[in-house]
């Protein structure tokens, strides 16, 4: 289903706005007129997409390795090790080709 954002004005003339979930935009508009309302902008909103699927998506990391890095990342800082020291470790250790690129600043 997308998400369409409205404004419309009700039998009072009053300006409602809001957003409503709907297969087309001719279901929203029909929904929208049961309810008596006169529609004056309809427009479809951008998905929103999952974080990780956008950082998978674009670099080429999966939520697997990028917990484990996460992980290993704040045990090693905690203990003191200094950030440079951390990637330097965390580099030699990822077997995922891409974050190992990424942590390198290649």
């Amino acid at each position: 289903m997308a998400v369409f954002r409205y404004s419309a004005k009700d039998n009072t003339g009053r300006l409602i706005s809001g957003v409503i979930e709907a297969d087309t935009d001719a279901m929203v508009v029909d929904r929208l007129r049961d309810m008596g309302f006169f529609i004056t902008n309809l427009e479809r909103t951008v998905e929103r997409t999952d974080v990780f699927q956008s950082l998978q998506g674009l670099f080429g990391i999966g939520l697997k390795d990028l917990a484990i890095f996460s992980r290993q990342f704040a045990t090693m800082v905690s203990s003191g090790l200094s950030l440079v020291r951390t990637l330097s470790i965390l580099e030699q250790q990822t077997t995922n080709k891409r974050l190992k690129a990424i942590i390198a600043c290649r």
